[in-house]
């Protein structure tokens, strides 16, 4: 039997995580023979404590996660290997990676895709209602039968070809240390999402096609409500609506204080202000048809080179 490890290499992408890469290069080292970390240039530990974990280390200024991934991926070019994609502040559960561990050895050929069961973790607690305990993510792929997909936010790995299998343990997204460090994450996130709106109406970015990859019939719906429903209401409407049905409707109050503020945030205030920045840079830009004068307007509100 082969050694799985030898035949998966693991990408994670850091920017200043001194505090979550430890527990993410421990958690890959368990499944994959070797580890890479992609630096946007860290002025803090990041570098030190991943070369004393033996990652192996490349940099590059930091665009957008999507063009950061793909970018390592053709510069390691791991022919015959599997990609696990983590990021720094997610690890595996013990139970996921013995099931990667013994399931790999006897996979059908024509598997090119693992997807995984997705925990949230927020201030100490893991996030159990409000439709966040049973998500599923493809971050486990054969090379050259996927990539991620050329986006600003909501970037996903997405197969070319073949069988996607669904294992059935949890990788964790840990967000305990620091809500300050969230809120900003967040607002970041909505600004890029507030891009990917606005260029859904204008066409502004080239980007790949959702239509050319592998995409499981609940994504699609997902994906088809989102774009066809939500984005087309007033926003303090859709994001009150959003937030109704995952605190009451699929029972998020049953997470308690904690919950409440991880909802709140995450399921409200977050969607509120991408509604808010796509109103702001549409007002902006609407008599405006020049492309190269669009993006700078963009930029001009929230600071992001498209």
């Amino acid at each position: 039997m082969p050694k799985i490890k030898e035949n998966i290499i693991t990408i994670i992408l850091t920017h200043n995580e001194e505090k979550n890469i430890s527990k993410a290069i421990k958690s890959a080292n368990k499944v994959s023979n070797i580890v890479y970390v992609v630096d946007s240039f860290s002025d803090d530990k990041t570098i030190n404590i991943a070369k004393k974990l033996n990652a192996k280390i490349l940099k590059k200024k930091f665009k957008n996660h999507s063009e950061q991934f793909n970018w390592a991926l053709n510069k390691i070019h791991p022919k015959e290997k599997w990609v696990l994609r983590l990021d720094a502040d997610e690890y595996l559960e013990d139970s996921l990676i013995n099931e990667i561990n013994i399931k790999m050895n006897y996979l059908k050929k024509d598997v090119n895709g693992i997807t995984f069961k997705l925990k949230e973790k927020f201030l100490d607690k893991f996030i159990r209602f409000g439709g966040r305990r049973n998500l599923r993510i493809l971050r486990l792929w054969k090379y050259g039968f996927g990539k991620i997909e050329n986006r600003l936010m909501d970037e996903g790995v997405y197969l070319f070809s073949g069988r996607i299998k669904h294992f059935s343990n949890y990788i964790v997204n840990d967000n305990s240390k620091d809500i300050n460090q969230y809120i900003l994450k967040h607002q970041s996130y909505a600004s890029k999402e507030a891009i990917e709106v606005i260029d859904k109406k204008y066409n502004i970015l080239k980007k790949n096609s959702r239509k050319n990859f592998n995409i499981d019939t609940k994504r699609k719906i997902k994906l088809f409500i989102k774009n066809r429903i939500y984005y087309n209401l007033p926003y303090p409407i859709s994001s009150s609506l959003y937030f109704i049905f995952r605190y009451f409707i699929l029972l998020g109050f049953l997470d308690g204080k904690i919950g409440f503020i991880y909802h709140f945030i995450q399921g409200y205030w977050y969607r509120v202000m991408v509604g808010e920045k796509v109103d702001q840079i549409e007002k902006s830009i609407k008599k405006v048809k020049s492309n190269k004068k669009i993006k700078k307007i963009i930029y001009s509100l929230t600071n992001l080179k498209i």
